[in-house]
């Protein structure tokens, strides 16, 4: 097995157990198939075989997308939690059912209640807490 063989097995692996990584729903699962891409772009430019590294660019880009969308969708998912409990909050607090939830990748909102989380400035407010910060005395 020469070396440019054996560290085609090891980025292949990377590659593989990227691609189960994902089937777990685990993130890391796209660092490692991109660790899997770099590796066969530089062995495919070692071999001179275009065909291999021109796939493998296109590949790594694919990949770094979808890393990305699974990044920001993670942020939503814990904000939307975060929201979750301040509704709880609300609700225990005596406000109304909640409405509506609009969601975007940018902008969470419960309506109703003027809850909302902007994720470029960071802005985060609603009644629930003011109510709640009030009974417990704070301004």
């Amino acid at each position: 097995m020469t070396e440019m063989d054996f560290f085609g097995h090891v980025f292949y692996a990377f590659l593989a157990i990227g691609t189960w990584f994902l089937g777990k729903r685990d993130i890391n699962g796209w660092r490692l198939r991109m660790f899997g891409n770099v590796g066969w772009i530089v062995l495919g430019v070692m071999m001179g075989m275009s065909s291999i590294w021109i796939w493998e660019i296109i590949f790594l880009i694919l990949a770094y997308k979808a890393y990305l969308e699974w990044k920001e969708q993670a942020k939503i998912e814990e904000y939307q939690t975060e929201l979750q409990e301040e509704l709880e909050d609300c609700q225990r607090l005596g406000a109304e059912a909640l409405q509506t939830i609009a969601l975007d990748s940018k902008f969470l909102r419960i309506t109703k209640f003027g809850l909302e989380y902007d994720m470029d400035t960071n802005y985060y407010g609603s009644l629930a807490r003011l109510k709640r910060n009030e009974e417990r005395g704070k301004n």
